[in-house]
């Protein structure tokens, strides 16, 4: 029988990701000494929506919402580790040729 590993995030499902990463904003805000209406007016959304998405009750946030979070939370830094950028591949990359265009008269 496997062992649950809770920082493991192949094991957890999508909502599970989502849950968990409402739970983790929430305490940054909280860890920073900020109040919802207070991280709202630093971001540009609204109270309701930083109360729905720490609540997990929304599942769509955009991602343009997640990086404003991350940013004023003071965590966009972190973003490299999460989507780092690949190294150059051995193989090289070609070009696609320039397509020409086709007139019919």
């Amino acid at each position: 029988m496997p062992v649950y590993d809770p920082y493991d995030f192949t094991q957890l499902s999508a909502t599970e990701i989502i849950a968990l990463t409402c739970r983790r904003l929430r305490e940054y805000r909280l860890r920073l000494g900020l109040t919802q209406k207070q991280l709202a007016e630093m971001t540009g959304l609204r109270k309701v929506t930083i109360s729905r998405i720490e609540r997990g009750v929304t599942d769509d946030m955009s991602m343009r919402t997640f990086l404003l979070l991350l940013k004023v939370l003071g965590n966009i830094r972190d973003f490299e580790t999460l989507l780092p950028e690949l190294p150059e591949s051995p193989y090289g990359r070609k070009a696609p040729a320039p397509r020409q265009r086709v007139r019919n008269k």
